[in-house]
């Protein structure tokens, strides 16, 4: 099924494109040419695209670019070089994580949460909110530290998973 979505043309092709180009340049895997097939972080962004069409690509751009779907199939890729696997792990993030919520509606739940993580700092500790806004540090830059560093514990964890127990044929 994962050849068959990236066969199909996308809507978001354009978009995925231009996030594959500037997610983690230096990796010269993500540079090949879109249209050999060789991209592997093109082929498994336009795949969920096809699969998921609710969330369909999202660029996530509210956080530093750290919650885009690029970087964090881009992050699986530098660890796991199997495409294949590196999908399954993608999708076990979307699905069974239930990441994908956090890019569905233009990412609102995600501008709600840190609405509302911001809200109770400057009821609960009012000299630290205050201090953030003189220094103009946001939450949105705390969490992206945040989300770096769960992402990089999950990895192994999912790998570990996908790789020794599943026997995923829906994906």
């Amino acid at each position: 099924m994962y050849r068959k979505l990236i066969e199909i043309p996308s809507g978001s092709e354009e978009d995925i494109e231009k996030d594959v180009k500037r997610t983690f340049p230096e990796t010269s895997e993500f540079q090949e040419p879109f249209s050999t097939g060789q991209n592997k972080l093109y082929n498994i962004l336009k795949a969920y695209s096809q699969y998921d069409t609710k969330v369909g690509y999202c660029q996530g751009y509210l956080l530093h670019h750290l919650l885009g779907m690029n970087y964090i199939a881009g992050i699986l890729l530098r660890y796991i070089k199997d495409e294949r696997l590196a999908y399954l792990c993608f999708m076990h993030i979307m699905y069974k994580f239930n990441w994908r919520r956090i890019y569905l509606n233009d990412m609102m739940e995600l501008v709600n949460l840190i609405l509302c993580l911001t809200k109770r700092l400057e009821e609960q500790v009012p000299a630290v909110y205050k201090r953030f806004k003189e220094h103009e540090v946001t939450l949105n830059f705390i969490i992206d530290q945040y989300g770096r560093t769960i992402l990089i514990y999950l990895l192994k964890y999912i790998y570990l998973l996908l790789s020794h127990r599943i026997r995923c044929t829906h994906f």
